[in-house]
């Protein structure tokens, strides 16, 4: 026998969606031989170069279908061939064309981890995170959507940035008024965009003052003497809007520091001092009389909320009686805050 044996009707069950990335295919060739096929190595170079696998033994049988499942490694647009080397009985020996096959795009998928749906928190600027798979390894971009309802549209946004965001402006529209937000990110390729489901949150007021510097001690005072807190010696009060509202602040003492003095009177006074730059949009900056609680005075008008100007000094200033008797003096300062 010197006639070398054939091959005919190669077939795979390549789609125009198929294979992707880590899918299988299946490779199929017709062998014949008129006496008796031996042995098939099947070839392929989906890792870049040439692999052949072991041989096959179909000795005896005069016709086979060599029938190839591979798990596909490439990424997409790679063109995978594919071969058949046999033989004969007689080691004549042949070879099949290169066929090939290519490796179509994976679609990115996208998972939203932060925030969790139906979140409610105090912080207007949040941070979002998501997680991600591509297993074509591409340069993705992220579309991160949000979504105001209930009249607030102005505020919807959309960002292009990478797996996670914290919002570079606040969100104006609260839980409380009855807006909410949905939002989801939109994660593309090269080739297709794939979005995540909607999420919704919301962002509940949250009014909150302290005073982080809460008392001053003026030390041992002689009847008639005067200081205050201007040149912070001793310090003044530090008032910080711990919420995340716009905050109105009033003031009032619950009682005269001293025994001589009434509230309100010209011996215990108080006044706004900035000490962050933008904090308010206005404020009482010049001496009052510290009154009653019954008698609060408005001192500061848009107290801001933002960690980085969201704090303004309290100065405070006595001037002893002169017939004030000796002994311990104090004073509590209450601040009340109301939304703007």
């Amino acid at each position: 026998d010197v006639v070398a044996p054939t091959w005919s009707n190669n077939v795979t069950n390549e789609t125009s969606i198929n294979p992707k990335r880590y899918e299988f295919i299946q490779l199929n060739v017709s062998l014949q031989d008129d006496v008796s096929l031996s042995h098939f190595v099947f070839s392929w170079n989906d890792s870049g170069s040439w692999v052949n696998d072991s041989p096959v033994s179909i000795k005896g049988l005069t016709s086979f279908v060599v029938n190839v499942t591979k798990n596909v490694s490439s990424v997409k647009n790679t063109v995978v061939g594919w071969k058949v080397y046999f033989n004969d009985t007689s080691n004549n020996t042949n070879e099949t064309d290169i066929f090939t096959f290519t490796v179509k795009n994976s679609p990115p998928k996208i998972y939203l981890d932060q925030l969790p749906n139906n979140t409610d928190t105090y912080n207007r600027s949040p941070k979002f995170n998501w997680s991600y798979q591509d297993l074509d390894n591409e340069a993705l971009t992220f579309n991160a959507t949000f979504y105001c309802y209930n009249g607030c549209s102005s505020d919807n946004r959309e960002y292009i940035t990478s797996n996670n965001y914290v919002i570079p402006d606040d969100f104006k529209f609260l839980y409380d008024q009855g807006y909410f937000y949905n939002w989801k990110v939109e994660v593309c390729d090269s080739d297709v965009c794939v979005s995540s489901n909607l999420r919704n949150f919301t962002i509940s007021s949250l009014l909150s003052l302290n005073f982080t510097q809460n008392s001053t001690d003026f030390g041992n005072k002689l009847p008639g003497d005067v200081d205050d807190t201007t040149d912070n010696n001793p310090n003044p009060l530090l008032l910080e809007n711990d919420g995340n509202i716009l905050i109105n602040v009033s003031l009032y003492a619950d009682n005269p520091i001293f025994i001589k003095s009434s509230l309100p009177s010209n011996n215990f006074r108080a006044k706004v001092r900035a000490y962050e730059l933008n904090s308010y949009s206005d404020a009482n900056e010049s001496w009052f009389d510290i009154p009653p609680q019954l008698e609060n005075v408005s001192i500061i008008r848009n107290l801001n909320y933002s960690d980085s100007n969201d704090s303004a000094y309290v100065d405070l200033y006595i001037s002893v009686p002169t017939d004030e008797p000796a002994g311990t003096k104090s004073s509590t300062i209450v601040a009340v805050g109301e939304v703007n």
